[in-house]
């Protein structure tokens, strides 16, 4: 069975501004060091794309589409694809 995945993580820095972008369930960080206290901080976390957030699944099936939320609480969320010729079924872990 062929099987894949992939996600982004965008940082671009243009002068004194930051741009973030991710796709899926990738994750970029903005983070202050002070070279004086050695200090690292964590000052802003993008959000992974999960299906199982509710304006995530919400979108998702606003657009026809379908969410599989496991029953087990460390299963992973899935956005749900079925092939209308074969009836194969397939499941994304990002929702973007």
């Amino acid at each position: 069975e062929i099987s894949g995945g992939c996600t982004a993580s965008v940082v671009l820095q243009l002068a004194s501004k930051v741009y973030l972008a991710n796709a899926g369930d990738s994750r970029s960080f903005i983070a202050t060091f002070n070279k004086k206290t050695k200090d690292v901080k964590i000052v802003y976390i993008t959000r992974e794309d999960k299906p199982h957030l509710p304006d995530e699944r919400a979108r998702v099936e606003k657009m026809g589409g379908s969410v599989y939320i496991p029953g087990d609480p460390g299963g992973t969320s899935r956005v749900m694809y079925v092939d209308r010729e074969t009836g194969h079924t397939a499941g994304l872990a990002m929702s973007r």
